[in-house]
């Protein structure tokens, strides 16, 4: 039996590493490539089970600033306050320290889907991270 689940791991990762293996599918989420190099996927996080991140997406603007659009929904039988927030990473794997990343509020009523747009702070900004929660 371990050396079947040992078999299955190892076949689960074959397949999901692939895809993980920064070349970056057209339209996959995650900052631009630059220079031809990798993409590199956003980090969704959320602590309110009531909202669904239906898509991210991302483009670089003629300056080479990313623009992403984050599309969520409110999956519950009631109306949601909560606040969303997107920090943005340099090359460095470091925060740059920006307004850009406070935090965004807003509210959903039962089943609203919503689309937000945010721009980042110039090319220095190479990777972003998106975190949702709710409102204080």
């Amino acid at each position: 039996m371990k050396h079947f689940i040992r078999i299955a791991f190892i076949s689960l990762l074959a397949t999901a590493l692939p895809a993980c293996n920064g070349t970056g599918a057209a339209g996959a989420p995650g900052a631009p490539a630059r220079d031809g190099g990798s993409r590199l996927f956003p980090q969704v996080a959320s602590t309110i089970s009531e909202i669904k991140v239906v898509s991210v997406r991302d483009r670089a603007l003629e300056d080479g600033t990313t623009q992403v659009a984050i599309a969520f929904e409110n999956v519950a039988v009631y109306a949601v306050s909560a606040a969303l927030s997107v920090t943005w990473f340099d090359v460095n794997d470091f925060p740059i320290k920006t307004t850009l990343s406070n935090w965004k509020e807003f509210e959903l009523a039962s089943g609203e889907m919503r689309e937000l747009v945010v721009t980042g702070p110039g090319q220095q900004a190479s990777r972003y991270s998106i975190a949702f929660r709710k409102s204080r």
